[in-house]
């Protein structure tokens, strides 16, 4: 986006959006995020601001963890917007959260945001050297960044912090720490211009701030040539198109001054009718503007007097007053408001947030070891109960395996006299069994038998062997004893 036709960098950002078939999260998150730049830096609309910062937050909803960076930035856009509505302990609240969440999933490059807004809160509520704190914070985060960082935090930020401490020493008098600071942020300016070859608009406008705010440190040490030199510096880079012509503005204000300083009324006069006239027209538009009115009201007024011009000089003197108690009743809300103690009360509810869901998670812990004891009791129960049951059980088998064995006994005492009986039987039956046989084979042997005779006693013979054979098998099967053949039992199938 740039500063000379805005607008239609939100129209061509629209049309590619409209002939992107597919967008993701990001995609969208990035469109709202130039929109919101948008609405923040040129146009100044806070509805629209805050819209375009709840679509971000909406795309972002339950990703939060996946896209950290969007995250935490457009948490410090939203305590940004709630700043400019003059809301300060939610804004505070927003830059406490913010930090919180880069801390806990981002590195510490993205966390110069947050630090530097801090710095700049204090400034802006007049306390300039505890805003210098937050800023030195600032800067370290920032020169921890990686080589390859994006210029917003390798170059925009870091000189913008180095900047604003050196305002923070000027403003708290301590002139040389300003003009050292100052010099390094020139200095760092310097040795990274060449990194960003298609940036070096903003980088040019980026020294004529320093070089404006050089200049004036010069002016309040009584140094007026070079401040003369450095504050002309800073208007002939600034004070032009797509450059930073508020700042330009300022240093106008700063030169007039030192004219006057000097007596060099007619060119003090001269600087001021430029800057009533960018003002007028709305050239140069910025949040700095009340400052540069305030400070217009402030030397318009002097002029006249000096001049001996007194009805002048008095319209411009109540016109200062009436500006300057204006911007006051606007700022008021920021400057009481205790920055500390509402990080501290915010830290405060954070910590309690945290014990609260430590009871939660123990409270959790707790019910979970009662249900397993509960558990536990009614499983020890069962085992003890199955224990009992099957002592009864095996006590039981140990009645049937005795039962068993007797019976066991018995019938192999029974199988013994059955055989000892059988012998005697069989013995008792071959011997006349055999008897009949050898006598039938004799008498077929004897001549004149007829052979009806021999018929018949050839029948007795096989009769007499079919028998004798029966005896013997008999007699076999009940004396042949085969061994007790043992096999393996499931107890459990048998209980």
């Amino acid at each position: 986006m740039n500063d000379s036709v805005p607008t239609r960098a939100l129209s061509y950002l629209d049309s590619v959006y409209r002939i992107t078939p597919e967008r993701g999260i990001a995609d969208y998150w990035r469109k709202y995020n130039v929109e919101v730049n948008y609405y923040s830096n040129y146009d100044r609309n806070l509805d629209q601001r805050s819209h375009y910062i709840d679509s971000m937050f909406m795309v972002l909803k339950g990703y939060e963890n996946r896209y950290a960076f969007e995250y935490s930035h457009t948490l410090f856009e939203k305590a940004s917007l709630l700043r400019a509505q003059r809301q300060y302990e939610q804004a505070f609240q927003y830059y406490y959260d913010g930090r919180s969440f880069a801390q806990t999933h981002l590195d510490s490059c993205s966390l110069i945001d947050f630090s530097n807004a801090l710095g700049v809160i204090c400034y802006q509520q007049g306390q300039f050297l505890k805003a210098v704190p937050y800023l030195r914070q600032a800067f370290i985060e920032a020169i921890s960044c990686r080589p390859d960082a994006r210029f917003y935090y390798g170059f925009v930020l870091p000189q913008a912090v180095l900047n604003t401490m050196g305002i923070c020493f000027e403003k708290a008098g301590m002139l040389d720490s300003s003009l050292a600071v100052y010099r390094q942020a020139l200095d760092y300016i310097n040795e990274r211009a060449d990194r960003y070859p298609q940036k070096q608009t903003f980088v040019n406008s980026a020294r004529g701030v320093v070089e404006g705010n050089l200049g004036g440190t010069f002016s309040l040490l009584g140094r007026y040539n070079e401040a003369e030199t450095h504050l002309k510096n800073s208007i002939r880079i600034n004070d032009r198109f797509g450059y930073a012509i508020e700042d330009a503005q300022t240093a106008k204000i700063k030169l007039a001054d030192l004219y006057f300083k000097q007596g060099r009324t007619s060119e003090a006069h001269e600087l001021l009718e430029q800057v009533y006239t960018d003002l007028s027209s709305g050239r140069g538009r910025s949040d700095a503007n009340d400052e540069v009115w305030r400070e217009w009201y402030y030397l318009t007024w002097h002029i006249y007097e000096e001049a001996h011009n007194f009805p002048e000089a008095y319209r411009y003197m109540q016109r200062y007053y009436a500006f300057n108690d204006s911007v006051d009743r606007v700022n008021n809300g920021l400057k009481y408001t205790d920055i500390d103690q509402s990080l501290k009360e915010r830290e405060q509810q954070f910590k309690l947030t945290l014990l609260q869901k430590n009871d939660e998670v123990k409270t959790a812990y707790l019910i979970a070891v009662i249900v397993f004891l509960v558990l536990a009791s009614f499983l020890a129960f069962f085992i003890w109960n199955n224990l009992k049951r099957s002592k009864r059980h095996v006590q039981k088998l140990t009645g049937l395996n005795k039962q068993l064995r007797g019976t066991l006994a018995a019938l192999k005492q029974s199988q013994e006299d059955n055989t000892r009986m059988m012998k005697i039987a069989a013995h008792d039956l071959r011997s006349p069994i055999s008897g009949m046989v050898s006598v039938a084979s004799i008498l077929m042997q004897e001549p004149g038998r007829t052979e009806k005779d021999r018929t018949l006693l050839q029948m007795m013979k096989v009769s007499g062997e079919n028998s004798l054979s029966l005896v013997n098998s008999l007699l076999q099967v009940n004396t042949q004893v085969n061994e007790q053949e043992k096999e393996p039992v499931d107890l459990q199938d048998l209980l």
